[in-house]
């Protein structure tokens, strides 16, 4: 059941960031459409995804060892930390990601200002 929870926390930690990340740029750029700031983000991020998707296999991986092994761990740990630190991890994780190999702003800065050319204001800032 943990390795449940643990990919579930993991994802939800991942969604708020990209969440975030689709959030500033729809208020930064309001005449992109949802469905198209969320498809570019999804086809420019496939990289930042999988690397969140290698840190939850490394959480699993972990975890199927420490049981493995028998590792007796703290009783704060056992019961709420580990939880905890999945949910960081993966909100971390897609966050440290996103910043190193992130595009989708760009690419999505870009076709705003296309159409926002022609207009009689500028995206908000």
């Amino acid at each position: 059941m943990d390795y449940i929870f643990i990919s579930l926390l993991m994802g939800l930690g991942v969604w708020f960031h990209i969440m975030q990340r689709v959030s500033s740029v729809r208020k930064r750029y309001p005449k992109l459409k949802f469905r198209e700031v969320w498809v570019t983000f999804l086809d420019e991020e496939w990289d930042s995804l999988f690397v969140s998707g290698l840190v939850c296999f490394s959480c699993l991986l972990a975890l199927k060892i420490i049981r493995y092994n028998e590792v007796i761990l703290p009783d704060w740990f056992e019961n709420w930390g580990m939880y905890v630190l999945v949910l960081v991890l993966g909100y971390a994780g897609q966050r440290l990601a996103y910043r190193y190999l992130g595009t989708a702003e760009k690419v999505l800065a870009e076709k705003a200002n296309t159409m926002y050319k022609g207009c009689d204001h500028e995206p908000k800032q």
